[in-house]
């Protein structure tokens, strides 16, 4: 066999040794990475306060849980939830990324530890009333069985009662007689990046349900506000940027050190790459 054909075979079953090694590696590092979620996950459900509400909630008909590993930002938001210092709270993220099923725990939970008159706010009324009948209730019902115990009020559109102590109004951003019915002490603001600048007798509805808060100003009221990113000039975003505002940051893959996930910046797919690798 003639030499450079022999170092040839040679430095290719070396490549072959080495890629095998790697994937060794690699599956023995993922399989580390996945036990350690799931001691995380398990120290998580024995949490007091809202976390171990989260990691206990039931999401659907066979027992599945929240998991913190798949939305692992939602720890911050519980955080500032928990924060005296923190009044309001607004998530812009992309769809799919929890910011309902955030909400809605941190509903269940103030009605079932730190109860008070909530308001829920959507963007149209009959936005509002699918939400509520095809998505709300049946997650309470699910997440926990107790929320609908105590005084019997019946489940509608415009209101419900949680563990029999805690009333949660719904209105919409459009009607000002909605958002002035009741006042509140907690607030959920569900895609408030569609809800209109102003209307009439009311103004700015983004500002006007926050000030529906100001008889529990000292006895601890909170707003939460999300919506998928709109335009910059919407008052969302003016109270975002007056805001300490925060970025989720993600390991890369290769090698660990923590980025803000752009997709215009650094998500790259290999399959869409011009002959300039740009």
């Amino acid at each position: 066999m003639p030499r450079g054909i022999d170092q040839t075979r040679q430095r290719l079953w070396a490549a072959i040794d080495l890629e095998e090694q790697l994937l060794e590696e690699d599956d023995e590092r993922a399989e580390e990475l996945a036990q350690k979620a799931g001691q995380a996950e398990e120290e998580a459900k024995r949490e007091p306060g809202p976390a171990g509400l989260f990691s206990n909630m039931v999401l659907g008909p066979e027992g599945e849980r929240f998991e913190f590993r798949q939305s692992p930002w939602v720890r911050s938001i519980i955080g500032w939830w928990c924060d005296p210092q923190v009044d309001r709270i607004f998530l812009i993220q992309g769809s799919q990324t929890s910011k309902t099923t955030t909400m809605s725990g941190l509903l269940l939970y103030a009605s079932k530890y730190d109860p008070g008159p909530a308001l829920w706010v959507g963007a149209l009324e009959e936005e509002v009333g699918d939400f509520v009948v095809d998505r709300l209730k049946p997650f309470l019902e699910v997440a926990d069985p107790g929320a609908r115990t105590g005084r019997k009020v019946d489940w509608r559109k415009t209101a419900i009662r949680l563990h029999g102590r805690m009333l949660v109004s719904f209105a919409w951003a459009t009607s000002g007689p909605r958002l002035r019915a009741k006042p509140c002490r907690y607030v959920f603001g569900d895609e408030c990046g569609v809800w209109p600048d102003s209307i009439p007798g009311i103004g700015d509805p983004l500002d006007y349900t926050w000030k529906r808060t100001r008889k529990w100003t000292r006895r601890g009221r909170k707003g939460i506000y999300a919506t998928t990113p709109g335009s910059e000039f919407h008052p969302t975003w003016r109270a975002v940027k007056a805001s300490a505002l925060a970025r989720w940051y993600v390991p890369c893959p290769d090698c660990g050190a923590y980025q803000f996930l752009s997709f215009r910046d650094n998500i790259m797919f290999d399959h869409c790459k011009g002959k300039d690798g740009g």
